[in-house]
Order: C-alpha cells, then structure tokens, then sequence
C-alpha cells in the first residue's frame, strides 16, 4: 500500500453506540487497525444512560480520526445512523455496531470490490458486501445481484455514501422525516430505501466482519422482548407505506422479491421472538381464520408461505403435538 494513504478513497465508519461502555473500545480499536488509513471513526452516542459517551469522548482525544456526536435523546440505530451518514465526509461508509468489531483488511478488500466493475451494469459497484464471524464460525452469505439489496443488513457492507444519502432523501420524502425508535427491525427498512437506487453489488468472498451475540444487545435482551416486537410491527408498517409510494420504484422482479422478503423478514422475526401475545400485523395483513389461531402458529404459517425452510415446519408440527405447549 502506498505511504500516501490521502491518494485512497476516504472511508467513513459509523458506530452507533448505546450503552456499550463495555463493548465500544473494542469496536473503535478494531477500526484504528485497518490497513487502509485513510479514514474517519465516527462514534453517535444514542442518549446512553452509562459512560459510553465519556469513554468516546476520552477516545476521540487521543486519535484525531475519531469524531464523536450525541444524541440529545435515545432515537433508535435507523436514526443514530442517518446522523452518521449526514456528518460524515467519506466516498464510502460502513457501520459497525459498537459490540461487533472487523478485521484489518475489511476496509481495505471492501474498497477494492466496489472500485472493480460490475457484473451487469459494466460499471462500478454501489456496494460490498463481505461474509461474517458468528462467534469463531464464518457464516456465507449468499446474494444474487439481480436482486441486490433486498435483504441488506447495514452491518457488513461498504457503500457509496452518495447511496445513503440518495437513501435518506427518499425516506425523508415518503415519511416526513427520519424514523425515530427503530432499533431493531431496521435494516429491513433500510434495504427497502436502497434498492431503489442500486445497481450492482459485489461480494467479498471473505468472513471480515465479527457478529456479537450477547444477553445485553438489543437484539437478544429478554427485557426488551416486547420493545422489539413493537418495532418490529412499525417497521412492517413502514415498509408496507414505503412500497405503496411512487416515489418507490425499483425494477420488476426486484420489486415484487422485496415485498416478499420483507413481509418474511417480520414474519421470522415474530418466530425467533415466540411472540405469543399480540398479532398487530397478522391481524391486518392475513385472512381471518387466521387470526383465530394462536399468534405463534399463525407466524409460522404465514412464514411459510414466504419462504419454506424445514425449521420452520418443524416448529410447526412440536407445536401441534404438544397441544401448544412447544415454542422453540
């Protein structure tokens, strides 16, 4: 690599953190070490209520590349994000969740993929996209890119800044304003602004990426079972506005494989959930005899419609064999 790193493309990485004191110095250390060095770390503090902030603070004063912004209140990842994005300078921007961290190379091999040409638009990438770490396992991700961005997740990719911002443009036209609450359920949402405008992606055919699953995160916390549920059901409900819009318009098939993704998206997501307590979107999105099911079975039938997957039917058939008292 050349000494005069400025000649590279100018990376931003965004990690929203909230409350991740225990997590986030790991995170932020992992981005000081990439090989490509030609880039800025900005830490958005979503309202932590612990020292997350101080300990960002006490950072960005010994590292100038760090840049750290605030919250007034908590608004959610989607909002803490789009702030990112908004005050960041790169060509491109990566997010990092302040429990996860990335390897050395994932900067430096994410840039390359998007600068190649694209498979068939004979033109650079929009995006990269790059397999993962789940605890010490790498986990492939398999994409087809005429159908690139209907499941992203916004960890694990590199994007063209110009991308998210054309993204939050349009998000801002349909709603009003950036979404605020959303910490879960999120990147569906996401995915659902960007395929708008994608063209192309490529595939780094490499785990970069390290995916923390722990009892604290807002994916996995118990405490916030019901929380997330909640947003989930506003983040269906989002998307169902956003595909609705004119100003929604990406190509057929890729329209019709994004309704189809995202309404199975929060379909297993209510599944991994064992959401038992309400049906605020089977109600309004399913046939009324299925609402007289069990909310759980219901969730499992309506997943398969979308998308057959044999845990799924398994779930279904210990469901119906122990009379409603499996939920696995």
């Amino acid at each position: 690599m050349s000494e005069n790193y400025a000649l590279e493309p100018f990376v931003s990485l965004i990690i929203p953190a909230y409350n991740a004191e225990h997590f986030l110095q790991t995170s932020v250390q992992s981005c000081l070490e990439q090989t490509h060095k030609n880039l800025e770390i900005l830490i958005i503090d979503d309202g932590s209520t612990d020292s997350t902030l101080k300990l960002a603070q006490e950072l960005a004063q010994n590292n100038t590349r760090i840049k750290v912004f605030a919250q007034s209140q908590n608004s959610g990842t989607f909002a803490a994000r789009a702030r990112g994005i908004e005050e960041s300078k790169g060509d491109f921007v990566a997010f990092v969740d302040a429990d996860d961290w990335i390897e050395p190379e994932f900067c430096a091999q994410m840039v390359a993929a998007i600068m190649r040409k694209g498979d068939f638009a004979n033109a650079t990438a929009d995006f990269a996209v790059c397999h993962y770490f789940l605890g010490d396992l790498p986990k492939i991700r398999v994409f087809d890119n005429k159908v690139a961005g209907t499941r992203i997740v916004n960890w694990a990719c590199l994007y063209r800044r110009a991308l998210l911002l054309q993204a939050l443009s349009l998000c801002v036209r349909i709603f009003g304003e950036i979404p605020h609450g959303l910490f879960s359920g999120e990147d569906t949402l996401m995915g659902l602004l960007l395929i708008s405008f994608v063209r192309d992606c490529s595939v780094v055919n490499a785990p970069l990426y390290h995916y923390t699953q722990h009892d604290e995160s807002t994916t996995h916390s118990a405490a916030l079972r019901s929380k997330r549920l909640q947003n989930a059901a506003l983040c269906f409900d989002l998307g169902k506005t956003l595909q609705a819009h004119p100003a929604w318009n990406p190509s057929f098939p890729i329209r019709e494989f994004a309704r189809i993704t995202n309404n199975m998206a929060i379909y297993e997501f209510y599944i991994l959930q064992r959401h038992t307590d309400c049906v605020i979107m089977l109600q309004s999105e399913q046939q009324s005899r299925l609402s007289r099911l069990s909310p759980y079975l219901a969730a499992l039938l309506c997943a398969r419609r979308y998308h057959w997957r044999w845990r799924n039917d398994l779930r279904i058939v210990l469901y119906c064999l122990s009379f409603g008292a499996v939920k696995r």
